[in-house]
């Protein structure tokens, strides 16, 4: 018959040193949840939270073109 396998009490992996993503990725492990923030990103991942995070981007790029527009005739 074959042996029992060896207890897996004295095998651990290997530390590695972590890479650039998880570093950067595990400092938002201390950031507490927001109710707020969990449910924004819960409506924009629907077809119109995109539809309106798209609408409100395209409306404010408008504003902001106008903006620059009217400061460079004024600069004249």
């Amino acid at each position: 018959m074959s042996k029992p396998a060896a207890p897996a009490t004295g095998l651990r992996r290997p530390s590695r040193t972590p890479n650039p993503t998880d570093q950067i990725l595990g400092c938002f492990s201390n950031v507490e949840p927001s109710p707020r923030l969990d449910h924004m990103i819960r409506y924009l991942s629907t077809w119109s939270g995109t539809d309106k995070c798209l609408m409100l981007t395209q409306y404010s790029s408008k504003l902001v073109i106008v903006l620059l527009n009217l400061q460079y005739a004024l600069r004249l």
